[in-house]
């Protein structure tokens, strides 16, 4: 078996173990924290604080390694910027403003 996959397999298992041990796939834990109007439970924006400072120094430790250990380059995005027409963009405000008390809970019942 590729080593690429094995890799692969190892991360996804890691992360659903995470995912457990933080509660995340209980939906009223995950409807407790979308409800920020309501009785707000803030214990997974802690979980999502330490996932990107884990990512973080990750980041920081494997990419001045100069190679990776699975392919034989980095794939960082060549560009920055986000080439998207503003209809898009404005939909997309609307989208994350809808997601208040009402969408999360029709979505998640």
């Amino acid at each position: 078996m590729p080593r690429s996959v094995i890799t692969a397999a190892l991360s996804g298992f890691i992360f659903g173990v995470g995912l457990s041990l933080a509660g995340m796939l209980n939906p009223s834990k995950v409807l407790g924290f979308l409800d920020i109007f309501g009785l707000w439970d803030p214990s997974l924006a802690f979980v999502m604080a330490g996932g990107i400072s884990v990512n973080a120094a990750g980041y920081f430790l494997f990419a001045r390694r100069g190679l990776p250990w699975v392919t034989s380059q980095f794939h960082f995005p060549k560009t920055t910027n986000i080439d998207m027409p503003p209809y898009y963009r404005k939909r997309a405000v609307w989208n994350w403003l809808g997601h208040g008390r009402p969408m999360s809970r029709a979505c998640c019942v």
